[in-house]
């Protein structure tokens, strides 16, 4: 049965490539420089340096470099020429290059071309083998520099290639700025949120990264134990929670643009908020942007084409050049789910009147058929659903609360998982999943009364006249393992969704308030 999931696994993981780590372009780039270049422990990553258009360099013929890095299972972009048809989301080393700066590409270890095992963006490997390329970077003739060894170096690049920019800035005070996109904090929230193992989108990586490249060999133990058991082993918690930046961005000074998507629901807009708030305790500047895109599917209106690129160009200009003239943007900016940009002077917004909803109930747990996919949460035509009163318009931004007080009966576990979800159905009697999620939430069957609180994942909606929300409580989603309980909870739930007091809409292509 496993064996049949990981298979079927590794297919999908195929087709949605585009997701993760976009294909790198082929064919030789006029002027690039390639180097296989040894890592602090002889692993020879495969580096490429695009000089900067000379226009575009300083009368001692230098300029700022961005060391742009790939999805998971990808490798290094190796040509800055083709320029696409129309606006697109992904920053790619052709925009870099024609903002005029110098653009590093490089496969990560045991991807692409480079040698070692993919250590999932850890300190102690990837991190130093960033820190190898910044040296390598300083000593290029055409490469802008702060000091000796120190180079005018920014970051760009989303998911595998976000993570490594934070983990990089938090352990190299070298770096001047990223823009970190559908990054991550740590991996607690991606592969256990609340303990229960979000097996769709682990199945998928796996099976991406072992098709593409070379893995630690802790990824497939981890992965086959959990599976069978249900349990994540402790040694393999610790082992993710070493990878990725997690507490690290405390240290990090250099300015980020965090771009975090909507839809995501690997990397969850939980993450971006994490690290957001962490660099503001810090004192380090800071925007986030919430668009709709990242590790899922954005079935919803997408706004205009191109504002996270453009986010991400204007930041690099203002902090890479010291261009004060440049406007970054609201420090929090999100794109609705009805393709309209607005904005918070910070983040949380001002908080408006929530939307509540309470009501008691029965509800089944039963093993079986999960609803919505792997990558996404679809409405489920069981569970139990919670109408949520609505008032004529209401924008939605941040973490639902919700609040269960319930006695649970099963077999033969006595501990298990239901999910949440918050179902809309508009005017057209269509009925969406806002932003894709499903939250797990923890209950023990052992039919004792008992209380629990906790925040669901964060979402942002418009809310119109005539659209009907509701919360659904399901016993199983296809985006974590598989419901292997049979019980009943006898319940009263509460929900309370937050919205922002005064949203502001912001022009597509410009930072400048378009009115309210």
């Amino acid at each position: 049965m496993w064996g049949g999931t990981l298979a079927r696994a590794a297919v999908a993981a195929a087709a949605l490539t585009s997701l993760i780590a976009p294909a790198a372009a082929q064919g030789a780039d006029t002027g690039r420089r390639d180097i296989r270049l040894p890592s602090f422990d002889g692993t020879e990553i495969v580096t490429h340096f695009f000089p900067a258009p000379e226009g575009a360099r300083d009368a001692a013929g230098r300029a700022p470099t961005v060391m742009l890095g790939h999805g998971w299972a990808g490798s290094g972009e190796l040509d800055t020429r083709a320029a696409p048809s129309e606006p697109s989301e992904s920053v790619d080393a052709g925009l870099l290059h024609r903002a005029g700066y110098n653009v590093v590409t490089w496969d990560e270890r045991g991807f692409g071309d480079s040698g070692g095992r993919a250590q999932v963006d850890s300190p102690a490997y990837e991190g130093r083998d960033a820190q190898a390329i910044i040296d390598w970077i300083s000593k290029q003739d055409e490469a802008a520099l702060d000091a000796p060894g120190d180079p005018r170096l920014g970051m760009a690049g989303g998911s595998y290639g976000g993570g490594i920019q934070l983990v990089t800035a938090a352990i190299d005070h070298r770096v001047d700025a990223i823009t970190p996109t559908i990054a991550w904090h740590d991996l607690e929230n991606p592969l256990l949120p609340e303990g229960d193992f979000r097996l769709g989108w682990a199945s998928l990586l796996l099976g991406g990264g072992q098709a593409s490249g070379s893995l630690a060999p802790e990824m497939q133990s981890a992965y086959s134990a959990t599976l069978w058991s249900g349990r994540v082993r402790q040694s393999d918690y610790d082992w993710f929670l070493a990878r990725g930046p997690g507490d690290l961005v405390k240290n990090i000074t250099a300015p980020t643009l965090i771009l975090q998507g909507t839809v995501d629901t690997l990397f969850t807009l939980r993450d971006g908020i994490k690290n957001y708030e962490m660099l503001r305790a810090a004192g380090t500047p800071v925007r986030m942007v919430w668009f709709c895109g990242g590790h899922g599917a954005c079935m919803v209106d997408p706004g205009p084409r191109g504002e996270v690129a453009r986010a991400t160009v204007a930041w690099l200009d203002r902090w890479l050049r010291d261009d004060t003239t440049v406007d970054t943007g609201a420090p929090f900016t999100w794109l609705a789910d009805d393709g309209r940009w607005r904005s918070a002077p910070s983040w949380p917004p001002a908080p408006g009147a929530p939307l509540r909803a309470s009501a008691s109930g029965r509800m089944q747990i039963r093993p079986g058929t999960a609803s919505g996919n792997p990558i996404a949460a679809m409405p489920a035509q069981g569970g139990w659903s919670v109408p949520i009163p609505t008032p004529a318009a209401a924008d939605v931004v941040g973490a639902p609360q919700l609040t269960l007080t319930y006695k649970g009966t099963g077999w033969p576990r006595r501990d298990t998982h239901v999910f949440a979800q918050v179902v809309r159905r508009v005017a057209s009697g269509r009925r969406e999943v806002i932003g894709n999620q499903a939250s797990p939430i923890p209950v023990l069957l052992d039919g004792r009364q008992r209380t629990l609180s906790l925040a669901l994942e964060p979402i942002a909606a418009r809310v119109e006249p005539g659209d009907e929300l509701s919360l659904q409580l399901v016993d199983s989603s296809a985006l974590f393992d598989a419901q292997r309980t049979s019980g009943a909870l006898n319940a009263t739930v509460t929900i309370e969704l937050p919205t922002a007091a005064a949203a502001t809409r912001v022009a597509a292509g410009s930072a400048a308030p378009a009115g309210p």
